[in-house]
């Protein structure tokens, strides 16, 4: 049966069969195999017409049998599903089957062509696709009769009042001896299959039209791997037009480079499985190897079978890029945030934990993986308010400062400053709190401490305006009974002793502050000798035991029988055990004792010496600081019991420059108090140097005086007289050396603060001298820190004494001054008294 005029490579319905989808490829498919049934059906039809005209009944034969033949004729045609017509010559309808009276609703049997051409076109109102009636003449069957090739396809009105039909009708001509006999048309109705067709059509037009504008690249592949379908984004990643893509595989495409040979196996890999997979490629495009993020996923026929792929690629070039460089920079971040000694740490927009660096991890002994650690179990429960301030930052997004306790992976509670600023995002949207924090545990310390030195400062101050004006009354009465009272008299000797007790009391206040200044820098000097320290002891207890008796303290020595002796200065050792019995003194009433013991002790190689009071007793928040400067257990305001809190302070700072240690123990408040001091002893294998030695009386000196406070120098003349001195006195330095040059004197006692020409001065002028080579220069000053002994010696001084001395210091120094040629300037320095 011949057909309507098709393009090359076309379907029956006109579509491309290689490139259509495949869901109107199948429709057309279905189509064809029934026009081919109906093909198949009209060839029989054709057939038993045929035999009809054969039969003889037909040219004369029995009718018997052409009305058999008829039958079967009848029978074959009813049988059909299609609408079929029978035509002789002239265009009258012969046969018309079962299906054909069901749409036409009519027996047509015996209709002329006229009247069967006015049935179809008028009755059933035959039009073309575009809507034109179809004329007479174009009807199919008028086609084959004048054997014209066949129609387009019609639409028809049926006799059931469904509308217009679409039918896709063909007539064959029946020839016989070369002649056209008749014709046959047969009709099938595609109305459905055209409506589906062309939902199918609007709905893959739809598909291309949104798949095109979807920026990504989608994609469709046959199970051979060639493009079926690629959108605009396909071609613009690859550079191509799309005659160049489809119908090609990416080996076609791209060659076989090792980029391309990953994605032919990640397909296959899809296709093979069945499953959905998603997977990173490297795809060559003109701006260079670019990263794809591809969900590929099998693609079925309606059975089911695979038969190729689905796939949406992202390009993840930049995210990759930018992926890996926030890695380096956090990489960067990690690596300075775990070379920083201060504590850092991240968190993010709900206050968690993201990132501690390894200082902080190490200081709270947290593991490496610490994000999301809970901060709250190091932070000290008085200072908890200070984590919800901390919570009240993260809801603010503001910065947060704070000082709180944290407990440190020692299990010791410290301070912690720590700092945390907001961060965000370039979109301003808020990321947590990058923070920083430090241990400040010893700058509080070293604050309180400063604090606590600034506040016994000021009590410092206050007792030393107290101490000093307090021998100052004495002092002035007494020179006021001196003046009134008779010379000689009673009232005259109590005044001098009032004004002497008074005048060392002042001078043992100056010269602890010096000392302990000289110790507390480390300038102190010590005059060595080897001496025993049971003597020592003894003597210091007699110097004291007046003070014990005037007080109504009884004081019990316990000496050992063996000599203890010791490498140390006599001086300031006899200084530590006469501190702690003013010390024990001072703290004990009327009534009590103290205790001093001597002993060895032999596990230690030391010498300890101890003294017990029954005194006033110690707190025990006392017992830490005693020892420190200007500390005071008297803190009263009438202060009664007096002192600068300098005593045990010197007594620790001696006793340590001897390498020994000194420690005070007591029971409580009233309960008395205990100080032991340790000394190294020296070896026995020295004892052959036992021998005392004696100083040389003292027997009368030439005494030049140099000293420009008129009363200090009288006092001091009259005084060196009584010892039996002969002393002249010069007001200046000029003077002086005048004196010294009339009459060369044994020893110049040479004030350092002279006006115009000053001490120094004025032993250099001498020293300078040959006639004075022999004379014993000592340095008679306020000025007494080591810098100033150092000056002294430089100067040509041998003797160093700082104002006031005292008298036996003063005949001392006279008795063991060397006689004339033996005196030297000394090197190291003059020797202090």
């Amino acid at each position: 049966m011949a057909r309507h005029k098709r393009e090359a490579g076309e379907s029956d319905f006109g579509e491309p069969a290689a490139n259509a989808p495949e869901g109107e490829r199948e429709a057309v498919a279905r189509l064809e195999e029934e026009l081919k049934n109906t093909r198949a059906q009209l060839r029989e039809a054709e057939e038993a017409l045929q035999r009809r005209e054969r039969i003889p009944g037909a040219d004369g034969g029995t009718p018997s049998e052409a009305e058999q033949r008829s039958q079967e004729l009848e029978r074959v045609l009813d049988a059909m599903v299609a609408p079929v017509v029978v035509f002789d010559a002239k265009g009258t309808v012969v046969k018309i089957n079962a299906a054909a009276r069901k749409l036409c609703d009519i027996d047509p049997t015996g209709f002329d062509a006229r009247g069967w051409d006015w049935f179809v076109t008028q009755r059933m109102d035959a039009r073309h696709l575009d809507g034109r009636p179809v004329a007479p003449s174009e009807l199919p069957v008028r086609r084959a009769l004048r054997g014209e090739p066949q129609p387009d396809l019609m639409r028809l009105r049926p006799a059931d009042g469904r509308g217009q039909i679409v039918i896709d009708g063909a007539s064959c001509p029946l020839q016989r001896g070369g002649r056209i006999v008749g014709a046959v048309s047969a009709w099938h109705e595609i109305t459905e299959q055209l409506r589906a067709q062309d939902a199918l059509r609007e709905e893959q037009s739809l598909l291309r039209a949104v798949i095109e504008t979807i920026a990504d690249p989608v994609y469709i592949k046959d199970s051979e791997g060639r493009f079926v379908l690629a959108n605009a984004a396909v071609l613009s990643a690859m550079g191509k037009p799309v005659e160049q893509v489809l119908g090609r595989t990416d080996l076609e495409i791209y060659g076989n480079s090792p980029n391309v040979r990953p994605i032919v196996a990640n397909d296959r890999r899809v296709m093979q499985s069945g499953s959905v997979q998603v997977v990173e490629e490297t795809v060559p495009t003109p701006r260079g190897p670019r990263v794809m993020l591809n969900t590929k996923a099998p693609r079925r026929d309606p059975s089911g079978r695979i038969i190729g792929l689905v796939g949406v690629a992202r390009d993840i070039t930049d995210r990759k890029r930018a992926e890996e460089s926030l890695r380096e920079s956090e990489s960067r971040f990690r690596s300075i945030a775990d070379s920083s000694p201060v504590l850092m740490w991240l968190t993010d927009a709900e206050g968690e934990l993201l990132f501690v660096n390894r200082t902080c991890r190490d200081y709270f002994g947290l593991p490496r993986d610490s994000a999301g650690a809970d901060w709250r179990p190091f932070v000290h429960s008085e200072d908890a308010n200070r984590w919800g301030e901390f919570a009240g930052a993260v809801r603010e997004q503001r910065t947060f400062v704070g000082q709180l306790r944290v407990r440190r992976s020692d299990g010791e509670w410290r301070w912690l400053a720590t700092h945390a600023e907001p961060r965000f995002s370039a979109s301003g949207e808020f990321l947590g709190h990058v923070g920083a924090g430090r241990d400040i545990t010893e700058a509080k310390r070293a604050s309180d401490a400063l604090r606590e030195a600034d506040r016994r400062k000021n009590e410092f101050l206050a007792m030393l305006s107290h101490e000093l004006r307090n021998p100052l009354a004495p002092i002035r009465n007494s020179l006021y009974i001196l003046d009134r009272a008779a010379p000689g008299g009673e009232q005259a000797r109590r005044a001098h002793r009032v004004i002497d007790r008074q005048t060392a009391h002042m001078a043992r206040l100056i010269d602890d502050l010096l000392d302990v200044t000289r110790i507390s820098h480390g300038k102190i000097s010590l005059q060595r000798e080897r001496l025993e320290l049971g003597e020592l002891v003894q003597r210091t207890i007699e110097d004291h035991r007046s003070l014990f008796q005037d007080s109504g303290i009884s004081l019990e020595p316990s000496l050992p029988d063996e000599r203890l002796w010791v490498d140390g200065d006599a001086t300031r050792l006899a200084q530590v055990v006469g501190n702690l019995l003013q010390n024990a003194a001072k703290f004990t009433g009327r009534g009590g004792s103290t205790s001093v013991t001597l002993r060895r002790d032999a596990a230690t190689g030391q010498a300890v010496i101890t003294v017990r009071d029954t005194g006033v007793g110690l707190g025990a928040e006392m017992l830490p600081h005693l020892f420190e400067p200007f500390s005071q257990a008297d803190r009263t305001l009438d202060r009664s019991r007096g002192g600068l809190g300098l005593g045990l302070a010197l007594v620790k700072g001696v006793v340590e420059l001897h390498g020994g240690t000194v420690a005070a123990r007591s029971e409580g408040p009233g309960q008395g108090a205990e100080f032991t001091v340790r000394l190294p002893l020296q070896q026995r294998d020295l004892e052959q140097a036992e021998a005392a030695q004696v100083a040389a009386p003292a027997t009368g000196r030439r005494v030049l005086l140099i000293e420009d406070n008129l009363d200090s120098a009288e006092t001091l003349r009259e005084a060196l007289e009584l010892m039996g001195h002969q002393v002249e006195v010069a007001h200046d330095g000029p003077e002086g050396i005048a004196m010294a040059r009339r009459r060369p004197p044994e020893v110049v006692l040479c004030d350092i603060g002279l006006p115009g020409m000053d001490g120094y001065q004025v032993a250099r002028a001498l020293r300078a001298d040959e006639t004075f080579r022999g004379a014993v220069l000592v340095a008679l000053t306020g000025y007494a820190g080591p810098d100033d002994q150092q000056r002294a010696a430089r100067a040509g001084f041998w003797m160093h004494l700082a104002k006031p001395p005292s008298m036996a210091e003063l005949e001392e120094v006279l008795a063991t001054a060397p006689r004339a040629g033996e005196a030297q300037p000394p090197e190291a320095g003059p020797p202090s008294a």
